[in-house]
């Protein structure tokens, strides 16, 4: 940080602006994923719990129709 003798130029200003807006986007990147996750997770949980014993997800291929 500057002292009250020394001014903060505007190059020292964009360089903490870009650290500040990487920090926030890690954070919201960060936060989408663990979203992501403990839905997959509630998801397998809520099926297991449910009483049913394949709750492995099962990807079919397309078919082609001609």
């Amino acid at each position: 940080m500057a002292t009250d003798d020394e001014q903060e130029s505007d190059r020292d200003r964009m360089i903490t602006n870009l650290i500040v807006v990487a920090f926030v986007v890690a954070l919201i990147g960060g936060g989408l994923w663990l979203a992501n996750a403990m839905m997959h997770l509630r998801k397998g949980q809520d099926c297991a719990l449910s009483g049913r014993r394949n709750c492995a997800d099962i990807s079919v291929p397309a078919r082609d129709r001609y």
